[in-house]
């Protein structure tokens, strides 16, 4: 019938896929690569609770959680142990449910987009000044077709994020993506760097549909060997868009007292379908501004526990500048070793490597 009709045609695409992937892999080898898997492309941290909760799966608790991705790490490990693997983390907002310096992979590529201005810039200076583990940035581009966005904007969105990787530590960068697509939306048909229409010659003089759009100039001059210029914050580190309708504010500490600085705070509207996201100050405080009134929030740290809540309509009451505000006050983070043993495990499995360190390089 037709389900079973679908079944095999997406068992016929399964099956090409993993096809191609085993040429890749077989290919990297013949040429001395590392393979890289990539375990989530796009992990967001609102994601796991109902996927869990979709698919019937429960664990009796924290400890039986853990051990499943204990178990899953040892396969990897012992079925593989000369691959290297990551996770594809869409932001800052993930330090909610993946924390990138508490989960075990070798590196973390960050897809950072401008959802806000300036957001990629600003989100690879947190990437830079807070992370101690190896990362790199695995997608970013913005869309350019020479008329709603000009393909100059392009190529400097580009030269900026790049010259800003390099600037804050990341071990890599890759644009997304290769040639322009129809996906039937401006924003994700227009991030090529090269244009569909045209044609052009390779340097082997093969004639191939699409011509390079002035972004590529960027990657082919490129000089890893060039010196590094400063890991920039800029102005609107704090808050991308600079709103004033509303405001939460507080100050997030330890079970010290002592200020957890650039942790990350959020805060939705009442139906949860809008957001914005800050960081805190070095003394802990922190000011989230937002188009809209908030009504949901939630704070971390890194390797910290999350707190959230509710602010009630009521309880906003109107500042000195007139911005209806709520203030939080302090909230106390707990640290967590979210992953049990995981650290462990990780300086056993480095220890191959000779260094005790990652196994990807400065």
């Amino acid at each position: 019938d037709q389900r079973e009709t679908c079944a095999l045609r997406d068992m016929d695409g399964l099956v090409r896929r993993l096809e191609a992937l085993f040429w890749q892999m077989q290919g990297a080898a013949e040429r001395g690569e590392t393979p890289v898997p990539d375990l989530r492309n796009l992990a967001v941290y609102y994601e796991v609770g109902a996927e869990l909760a979709a698919a019937n799966i429960e664990f009796e608790s924290e400890q039986a959680y853990r051990q499943r991705y204990l178990d899953q790490l040892k396969l990897m490990d012992e079925h593989a142990p000369d691959h290297l693997f990551t996770l594809g983390l869409t932001g800052i907002r993930e330090a909610f449910e993946f924390d990138p310096e508490l989960i075990d992979v070798d590196f973390i590529s960050f897809h950072p987009y401008d959802y806000e201005r300036d957001q990629v810039m600003n989100e690879l200076a947190w990437y830079g000044k807070e992370l101690t583990v190896p990362w790199m940035v695995g997608e970013t581009a913005i869309p350019a077709d020479n008329d709603s966005v000009l393909f100059d904007e392009q190529r400097a969105f580009a030269e900026r994020t790049l010259a800003q990787a390099r600037a804050c530590g990341a071990t890599g960068y890759s644009w997304w993506q290769y040639k322009d697509v129809r996906w039937h939306e401006f924003h994700p048909s227009h991030m090529g760097v090269l244009a569909r229409e045209g044609f052009s010659r390779t340097r082997q003089g093969h004639l191939v549909e699409g011509t390079p759009k002035p972004v590529a100039d960027v990657f082919r001059t490129f000089d890893p060997q060039a010196p590094k210029g400063p890991c920039m914050e800029l102005p609107n580190y704090y808050n991308y868009s600079g709103h004033s309708t509303s405001r939460i504010c507080g100050k997030l500490v330890d079970a010290s007292g002592d200020p957890v600085r650039q942790g990350v705070i959020i805060g939705w509207d009442e139906h949860w379908s809008a957001s914005y996201h800050t960081v805190t100050l070095d003394d802990g405080s922190f000011e989230l501004l937002g188009d809209f009134r908030f009504h949901h929030w939630m704070a971390t740290g890194l390797r910290y526990s999350v707190k959230r809540g509710d602010p009630g309509e009521d309880l906003f009451t109107a500042a000195g500048d007139s911005i209806p505000t709520y203030d939080l006050g302090t909230i106390t983070l707990y640290g967590t070793d979210r992953w049990g043993s995981l650290l462990e495990w990780a300086d056993r499995k480095m220890q191959r490597f000779g260094d005790g360190h990652s196994r990807v390089g400065p």
